[in-house]
């Protein structure tokens, strides 16, 4: 059984995960609304003239915009999270390590 910080550790981790999928989900569905919209806008000039119209730029600097955002509340903030809760599990498990025991292998109570 895991110590007592390595499953606050693991619970913290999933509800990270929890919240990156959410930003994934928000983010792909604004993300094909707006191609929706674009592609119903556009409509006209590509049955008229063939071409895409300028509504297609905007689109692209939206989407950019949103895949930055989303990377960099996942990689960043998020992953930055996770990062630092495995910096603070390891350090819990040193004082273990050097009594010669393993933090995953102590049986708790609880």
């Amino acid at each position: 059984m895991d110590t007592p910080h390595r499953l606050v550790d693991r619970t913290i981790d999933g509800a990270l995960d929890g919240v990156k999928g959410v930003v994934n989900s928000v983010v792909g569905g604004l993300q094909s609304a707006g191609g929706q919209v674009v592609g119903a806008l556009d409509m006209p000039l590509k049955e008229t003239l063939g071409i895409k119209g300028p509504l297609h730029i905007v689109d692209d600097v939206l989407n950019g915009s949103a895949n930055a955002t989303k990377a960099f509340l996942n990689q960043g903030i998020l992953g930055a999270l996770q990062q630092f809760g495995e910096g603070v599990s390891k350090g819990l498990d040193e004082p273990l390590e050097l009594m010669g025991a393993s933090p995953k292998g102590l049986p708790f109570p609880f």
